[in-house]
């Protein structure tokens, strides 16, 4: 009798709608551009980089380490979808990124970049007892066109510079050394702000 062999095919269906999560690993501090994206950076045990966010929506640029897949060197990630959907124009329900910043990355440098074209306010947020050795609003000396950042109680930046056109910046109770920062249509709001680092 003839035997058929039939090789079995496997199918990816991306879902409307459906959430998911790709991650990485960074070294030596890391620039993250993003594009109707929120930014949260916290506390914890290994450096990564974490984007969650709706398959559809997305598009990653990981920059990956030539010798080492698992390692992103400068990632870009980009909502298609926009922010418009969720109320007050928050990025984080179709596009998020966590960046985990442990104690041995509490000397490197952190940028954050945003593409020239975003519409929209993607949220830049620095937790509560983070630490990091310095932090740039402005990846490659480009101006921010819409995103804000705000530094939580107890967080460290040694260096804290950025140039941002319409975003705004507040610092709640943070510690921050070097201090340059511009924002032409925003605000800069310091609340219970204590002695920069150093005085």
């Amino acid at each position: 009798p003839h035997t058929s062999h039939l090789t079995p095919r496997w199918y990816l269906y991306t879902v409307e709608g459906q959430i998911a999560t790709d991650a990485r690993s960074y070294s030596g501090g890391i620039s993250v551009t993003v594009t109707s994206c929120d930014v949260t950076f916290v506390t914890g045990d290994e450096a990564t980089v974490t984007w969650t966010g709706k398959n559809a929506a997305k598009s990653i640029d990981w920059a990956e380490a030539s010798n080492d897949y698992s390692i992103t060197t400068g990632p870009s990630f980009t909502n298609l979808n926009g922010c418009g959907g969720w109320p007050r124009g928050a990025c984080g329900g179709d596009c998020s990124v966590e960046v985990v910043v442990p104690p041995s990355e509490a000397g490197s440098k952190f940028e954050i970049g945003q593409g020239a074209d975003d519409a929209n306010s993607p949220k830049i947020t620095i937790g509560s007892d983070v630490q990091m050795g310095s932090f740039v609003m402005g990846y490659d000396h480009t101006p921010v066109p819409k995103a804000g950042l705000k530094i939580k109680s107890n967080a460290t930046v040694g260096a804290l510079s950025g140039y941002l056109v319409g975003g705004d910046l507040t610092v709640d109770g943070a510690h921050v050394g070097d201090f340059a920062f511009v924002t032409e249509q925003g605000i800069i709001l310091l609340k219970d702000y204590p002695a920069p680092i150093g005085d």
